[in-house]
């Protein structure tokens, strides 16, 4: 059933861009978006809801990060799939469709980019900042005016089709769930002990200890166990990730910070398996900048 719900609308998300010339492994992308939010000074909540767009050509991920409402919503690039419909448009080949400062990429009908601009733009160079950042060279315009827009917003839509990821820790909650179990089979146990009228004797009663349930952990690619631990030190010590690479085994970042302690810190993390190829401060931004390399091999850091 199609009902008439919010529309999330480029006023009410941010894209968030970080270099890897890579994908990261769908188990560690969390603490990925953990760690670009914390550089970007994003508060993530038990709302926040994102969606990680890939860019194979620039090797650039797009992070798409807001607070979801209540009810029922699309994000604002699922708005334009009526326009295909109500304006009789082909949806062959690449589609840019133009709304105010924002462009939403389609390609045979499907939404695969969008970007909002701070500034205005003309088409030229419009034209060529899609060949550029997105490697599309044959691609049709489509300028969606306001009364259009307010047309489409008026259509009636089904909820959001789009796969989003939560970032509240579900883990953690697991975990206490059985430790308060454990407790309550524990306090139960020994509450039946108490008021049963068939006690056994304090010689013969062997009371075991509550044992805490493992939970199973399955065994992750050696380079993506890598990333996680990356994302998790980087999160520890509020250190911004500047760039991000994997080649022939060997991991290679660049890592920004005020305070440089902060960065032999992270360091250290890695008992001298880490090498520091350069550090310098620039004066511009006053803050330290740390480029750094290790090899990834079997169980993780060599």
């Amino acid at each position: 059933m199609e009902l008439n719900i919010n529309i999330i609308s480029s006023k009410n998300y941010k894209i968030l861009t970080k270099n890897i010339n890579s994908e990261i492994d769908k188990s560690h992308q969390k603490e990925f978006i953990k760690t670009i939010a914390g550089d970007f000074g994003y508060k993530i909540t038990s709302k926040t809801l994102c969606k990680l767009l890939y860019n194979f050509h620039l090797g650039q991920y797009e992070i798409i990060i807001f607070e979801s409402p209540k009810e029922d919503f699309v994000l604002e690039d699922e708005l334009f799939l009526k326009a295909f419909e109500l304006f009789d448009i082909p949806k062959s080949g690449y589609r840019v469709f133009i709304y105010q400062n924002s462009i939403f990429i389609f390609q045979d009908g499907d939404s695969i980019f969008f970007k909002t601009f701070e500034n205005d733009f003309n088409i030229d160079e419009l034209s060529d900042f899609i060949t550029r950042h997105y490697g599309i060279e044959q691609f049709e315009f489509t300028y969606i005016k306001q009364k259009q827009y307010d047309l489409l917003a008026q259509e009636e839509m089904p909820k959001s089709t789009h796969t989003y990821i939560t970032l509240h820790n579900t883990y953690e909650m697991r975990i206490l769930f059985v430790s308060m179990l454990v407790v309550l089979l524990a306090i139960g146990y020994v509450l039946y002990l108490l008021f049963s009228d068939d006690v056994p004797s304090e010689q013969n009663m062997i009371v075991e200890e509550p044992q805490i349930a493992n939970i199973e952990t399955i065994e992750k690619e050696s380079y993506s166990k890598t990333l996680n631990t990356l994302f998790t030190n980087l999160n520890e010590v509020n250190i911004i990730l500047e760039s991000l690479s994997i080649e022939n085994s060997t991991l290679k970042a660049t890592l920004v910070s005020e305070n440089k302690e902060k960065l032999f810190t992270f360091a250290s993390k890695y008992n001298n398996n880490l090498t520091i190829k350069k550090i310098i401060y620039d004066t511009l931004t006053n803050k330290h900048i740390m480029e750094i390399e290790f090899a990834i091999q079997g169980g993780g850091v060599l």
